[in-house]
């Protein structure tokens, strides 16, 4: 801002963080989800991977593009978890 000539004090750049790092944080979620043509179907970005917002990631997959017929994921248990516990919905 000072290499344009503005003058901004620190407490509406506080101000400022305080209210857009939330809606940032809703924008830039990022796991992703590609269908079988590659193209990305969802993306999450969550601060911990944990089984609930992995179970709210895949199912807004499954409404979306219906049940998958493979899943890849890395070594996380929150995924494991959460596909072994929604796999026996389809069943």
């Amino acid at each position: 801002m000072h290499e344009r000539g503005v003058e901004v004090d620190h407490s509406s750049l506080n101000r400022w963080v305080r209210k857009y790092i939330p809606v940032l944080d809703q924008v830039f979620r990022l796991h992703r989800a590609v269908d079988k043509a590659g193209h990305t179907v969802d993306f999450l970005l969550t601060a911990k991977r944990d089984r609930k917002a992995a179970a709210r990631f895949l199912r807004e997959a499954i409404d979306q593009c219906g049940t998958p017929e493979k899943i890849t994921i890395d070594k996380s248990g929150a995924n494991l978890t959460t596909i072994g516990a929604i796999s026996t919905l389809f069943l």
